[in-house]
C-alpha cells in the first residue's frame, strides 16, 4: 500500500470535492493499494474493508474507487472541519487563524 496526498480541494482524477455543510473544501488524502496478482482478491477485499471501517470510526468518510485499467484502488479520505478540529485538538495541535480574526 502506498500513500498519495492530492491537492486540497481535487481528487486525484481532478475533481472537486463536495463542500460540506458550511461551503467549506474538505481535505482530502488519498490512500492507494496496488492489486497484487499473486494475493486472493478476497483477502485483499477483506483487508481494505476493515482499514475503511477502522477510518470510518473516526467520524471520517471513506469513498472507494478503482483505477480506469483496474489495477488499483483507491480510498479518498475527508472529514468536515468540526472532526478535523477535535482531532487537532487531541494532538494538541496549534490553531493557525486568518488574519483578518488576529492570525499571521
Amino acid at each position: 500500500m502506498s500513500y498519495v496526498s492530492s491537492k486540497p480541494n481535487r481528487h486525484s482524477h481532478g475533481e472537486e470535492l463536495q463542500a460540506d455543510s458550511s461551503g467549506r473544501q474538505r481535505p482530502c488524502v488519498v490512500l492507494k493499494f496496488n492489486k497484487d496478482p499473486d494475493r486472493p482478491s478476497q483477502e485483499a477485499h477483506d483487508e481494505r474493508q476493515k482499514l475503511r471501517d477502522a477510518i470510518q470510526r473516526t467520524g471520517m468518510q471513506v469513498e472507494e474507487s478503482e483505477s480506469r485499467d483496474a489495477d488499483e484502488q483507491f480510498f479518498k479520505v475527508s472529514a468536515r472541519d468540526e472532526v478535523l478540529e477535535v482531532i487537532a485538538q487531541a494532538m494538541e495541535l496549534p490553531l493557525r487563524l486568518r488574519q483578518k480574526y488576529g492570525g499571521i
